[in-house]
């Protein structure tokens, strides 16, 4: 029984690191993110954040890599606006494929 309960708990654990190393490689350097939300829903993991770019071709740019992402779904880009310098804000939502949390395949 005690295996059986570990493997279950190995199985549903998560590990955020992933994550972290995939926007790290996969964000263009003309966009840098200041938010980040994280929760579990019924219909899979949320991704939330809020950023800047520079530029509305590096928010295009960025949202045609997180396209071709296979660990993120459906991300959505709003809130777009410009600000002082010229910049544009934005926030972020998106559906993290549950495998790239995965604890076992970490």
């Amino acid at each position: 029984n005690r295996i059986i309960s570990t493997k279950e708990l190995v199985q549903k654990h998560r590990v955020l690191s992933p994550l972290f190393d995939l926007l790290e490689k996969e964000t263009a350097k003309t966009v840098r993110f200041k938010d980040f939300s994280f929760k579990t829903t019924d219909t899979g993991i949320k991704l939330e954040m809020s950023g800047e770019a520079r530029g509305y071709a590096a928010l295009a740019l960025q949202s045609d890599i997180f396209n071709q992402s296979s660990f993120l779904k459906d991300p959505i880009f709003s809130n777009l606006s410009l600000n002082d310098k010229g910049d544009v804000s934005f926030n972020l939502k998106a559906t993290i494929d549950e495998s790239l949390l995965s604890y076992e395949k970490s």
